[in-house]
Formats: C-alpha cells, sequence, structure tokens
C-alpha cells in the first residue's frame, strides 16, 4: 500500500494532481529506478550528471495551499480509498519537508520582515532537493558517483518504502556480485555514492558486506570487506554541478 502510494506521488511530483497516466507511469519509473541502481554496480567509469532543470516558480506554486480534499477525490477515482488516503498523507508530508528544506532569508525594514532572494548556493542546494522529489534523480546521482547526504535525507523522509527498497536492491545486487567472484568490489567512486547512500561515512563498510567476512587464509591477510579509502574532494564539497 504505501509503496502504491510512494510511487504514485513519484510519478505525480507535489504541483499536479494524479492522473491516469501517472498512475501507468508510476511502476514504470520504480523499475527503471531498480534498474539504473543495478546497472551503477557493473559500470567501471561514472555515468554522465545530470543537469536539474530550472524550476522558476516552483517555489511559489509549491508555497501555495493545495486544495486536498480534491486531491483526494481524484486520487480515490483512480487508485481508491486506502491508497488515495495514504497518498495525501504522503503528500502534505513530503510538501512540509521540501519547504521546510528551502532556508529562509529575511532583512528586517520599515515595514517589517521582507524576505530576500537566496544565494546561488542555498538556491542551488534546494534546486538539487527538489528534483531528487520531482526527477527521482537520486539512482541516477550514485550512478556518476555524485550523490550528497542532503538528497538521500529528502529521499528518505518523502520515500521512505521506496528507499527501503532501494536499499535490499543494492543489497541483492552487492551480494550476487560477490557470490560470482568473491574478490568483487565497487568502483571506488561509486562505493562512495553506496555509503552516502546508506547514511554511512567514508572508510566505513556497505551493509551487504557486514554479515559476510570471510575467514583469513594462512597465505593472505584478512579482508575487512568493502571499504572506502579515497573521498573525492567533489563530494566533500556539496557542490551543484549544472
Amino acid at each position: 500500500m504505501s509503496l502504491e502510494a510512494e510511487s504514485l506521488l513519484l510519478a505525480s511530483g507535489l504541483l499536479e494532481a494524479p492522473t491516469r497516466q501517472h498512475v501507468l507511469a508510476a511502476p514504470e519509473i520504480l523499475k527503471e529506478m531498480r534498474e539504473t541502481l543495478l546497472a551503477a554496480l557493473d559500470r567501471e567509469d561514472p555515468a554522465r550528471l545530470i543537469v536539474y532543470p530550472l524550476r522558476k516558480s516552483y517555489f511559489d506554486r509549491l508555497s501555495a495551499e493545495p486544495d486536498y480534499a480534491s486531491l483526494q477525490q481524484d486520487a480515490e477515482a483512480l487508485v481508491g480509498d486506502e491508497v488515495a488516503d495514504a497518498y495525501v498523507a504522503l503528500h502534505a508530508r513530503a510538501r512540509d519537508t521540501l519547504l521546510a528544506a528551502r532556508p529562509r532569508v529575511e532583512i528586517t525594514t520599515v515595514l517589517g520582515p521582507q524576505p530576500m532572494p537566496l544565494d546561488s548556493i542555498s538556491q542551488g542546494r534546494w534546486d538539487l532537493q527538489v528534483d531528487v522529489v520531482e526527477g527521482a534523480r537520486i539512482v541516477k546521482d550514485i550512478a556518476a558517483g555524485a550523490l550528497l547526504s542532503i538528497e538521500v535525507d529528502i529521499f528518505q523522509s518523502c520515500f521512505p518504502t521506496i528507499y527501503a527498497e532501494l536499499r535490499k536492491v543494492e543489497d541483492d545486487g552487492i551480494n550476487r556480485h560477490v557470490a560470482a567472484k568473491k574478490s568483487w568490489l565497487p568502483e571506488p567512486w561509486l562505493a562512495n555514492s553506496l555509503l552516502v547512500f546508506e547514511g554511512k561515512k567514508p572508510g566505513d563498510k556497505l551493509s551487504a558486506a557486514a554479515g559476510a567476512e570471510p575467514e583469513p587464509s594462512k597465505a593472505s591477510k584478512p579482508t575487512t570487506g568493502v571499504k572506502i579509502q579515497d573521498l573525492t574532494e567533489s563530494l566533500k564539497t556539496e557542490s551543484v554541478s549544472g
């Protein structure tokens, strides 16, 4: 139920009422996310980093209070009462989360506090978070070796069931690679992003390696699982490419 509601929200986004096209697209989007994540495990080089689209009026449109009664009716006609209830609750939570993530800058004037435009770095960070919600870019940034913790935080908050599903896909994919070749390791650039995806720090083990510590042989040094020694400079600074 939650997976269906989250998938529909991922397809419709926060500014559009769900339609039949969104219902049909929802499972395909989730399928593509799974496939992109699994394909990343086979990559030797990072994928191209995609540029997020400019959404100049997005904040103003998101700030306008939605008509949740109408949204509920639209969703019920498409997916039934239970999924519609979950969808509307998820929509409200995701909207609040995304609005709260946007920094607010004000100056005090004789007429009271006045909002000011964000600086380019703050705006870029928030635009990136918007694209995580509206563009399902999180797995694409894993494949590009460019995932940032702010993306994981916003995605996990808005789509907790899908996040858990993708984490399982990641673990299963890693385990299949290791079963086929015990010496297999993800490329360092990919391992960095996978650690970020799991909410871990550089040098930690990926979760798929935690329960599979091999016994050291007499002729070799102990293996410590999947570890990352180096974190590229581009991921130390949470800058936005584009």
